[in-house]
């Protein structure tokens, strides 16, 4: 077996491994009802939140388009074209499963009698951009062997994910789900 087949198979089963434990957390908080209990943590710390709301912004998809555009010029076009179809495909794929499952989002998606996010909460669209897009710039890093890149996308995107829940328009589960369907895609 080559080197690069080999590299991707760890890959792969790295991946794998953080779904599966991603996967396995959350339907423990899930069943143990620590999916609310997350929420109302963080729920009335209005400095969390502020600082949560500006991380927020990271999975926006005004600012993939900007990251894009830049890598595009800076860096590789056919990557960013890739990076492209990863996103686009991703928020697609989001779109149908929001459709199909339409849960509704936390109690604590209200704030000053307006919700803080439209639409339905599993699976979390930031949560599932941010593996469609930074992971991708994160597996691109690795097989780059650039070490610092791939830890730095692979925390925003777990840092990303928490937002979400921090500022109260996802569960938990909605987050899981998001992280999930990110890897899978």
């Amino acid at each position: 077996m080559t080197e690069t087949n080999q590299d991707m198979e760890k890959i792969i089963t790295y991946i794998l491994i953080i779904a599966g434990v991603t996967f396995i957390v959350g339907l423990i908080l899930y069943f143990a009802g620590l999916n609310i209990w997350f929420n109302e943590v963080f729920y009335d710390n209005s400095t969390i939140y502020v600082i949560f709301s500006l991380i927020t912004e990271l999975g926006d998809t005004r600012v993939y388009i900007f990251l894009i555009v830049i890598v595009w010029y800076v860096y590789d076009k056919k990557f960013a074209k890739n990076l492209a179809y990863s996103l686009l495909g991703s928020f697609f794929v989001n779109l149908i499963i929001k459709d199909i499952c339409r849960d509704p989002r936390p109690y604590t998606n209200i704030r000053d009698s307006e919700p803080i996010a439209e639409g339905f909460g599993f699976p979390s669209g930031h949560s599932q951009q941010a593996v469609a897009t930074y992971g991708y710039i994160a597996y691109e890093a690795h097989v780059k062997k650039s070490k610092i890149i791939f830890w730095i996308f692979t925390i925003l995107v777990y840092i990303i994910a928490s937002s979400r829940v921090i500022i109260g328009v996802h569960d938990l589960q909605d987050v899981w789900g998001g992280l999930t369907f990110g890897f899978i895609w």
